[in-house]
């Protein structure tokens, strides 16, 4: 058994996560206890709790990979778009999106399975993270609103990122959940080969989005 002095806080900080992501990737949330973090990485479980209080906070941790990792995912699929039509770019974002769901299903789920807003409020680098979600959406709308026939405000631009990308978001989570109202069983068992009726719901979502902009202008 590895004691406390083998590795510094940081590095041991850095071991519980990666263990914490591998145990959420290959068992799933409910083995993910100090115990199982401890037996990983050849610690007892106390020591777990030295370096983070609650299961909640190393939860709160793990959660900030995952929008870390899509954050940058969406930042890189934003700007390999650029210069490309708006419906274009806002089609392959979104797809960007679910391809990082169903490739780290697990870890993204874990971001919704539960309620840790007390723990949330307390800490404003997780705030931050959520806040630089919206970042390559809002790339793509100021692009695209370069025109002056369609220049919108700054506030604007941000109320319809967090509209687009939570209505993205919502489809993207009622899909992989098999709860989409459209979706038949064979597409719910078949994600992977199946994936038409996101993308119709997604596609109309998006029209329907770009048809409104272009009517306000």
């Amino acid at each position: 058994m590895a004691r406390r002095k083998d590795h510094t806080r940081e590095e041991l900080k850095a071991l519980i996560l990666q263990s914490a992501w591998q145990i959420v990737e290959e068992q799933g949330l409910p083995q993910l206890t100090a115990r199982n973090i401890g037996k990983a990485i050849g610690y007892v479980p106390g020591t777990i709790y030295n370096v983070f209080p609650s299961m909640e906070i190393l939860q709160l941790h793990l959660n900030g990979i995952t929008l870390q990792r899509l954050s940058d995912h969406l930042e890189k699929s934003s700007k390999a778009t650029q210069g490309k039509p708006l419906e274009k770019r806002l089609q392959t974002l979104a797809k960007a999106y679910l391809n990082f769901a169903m490739e780290f299903q697990p870890q993204w789920m874990t971001l919704f399975a539960q309620d840790l807003s007390e723990i949330k409020d307390r800490e404003q680098w997780y705030k931050d993270l959520i806040n630089n979600m919206f970042s390559p959406l809002e790339l793509i709308l100021t692009d695209a609103q370069k025109s002056p026939a369609s220049v919108r405000r700054k506030d604007q631009i941000r109320k319809d990122s967090q509209i687009l990308w939570s209505s993205v978001h919502g489809i993207t989570y009622l899909w992989m959940t098999g709860k989409l109202p459209i979706t038949d069983i064979e597409s719910q068992q078949n994600k992977k080969k199946n994936s038409q009726d996101w993308e119709y719901m997604v596609s109309r979502l998006i029209n329907t989005y770009i048809a409104h902009w272009q009517n306000e202008k």
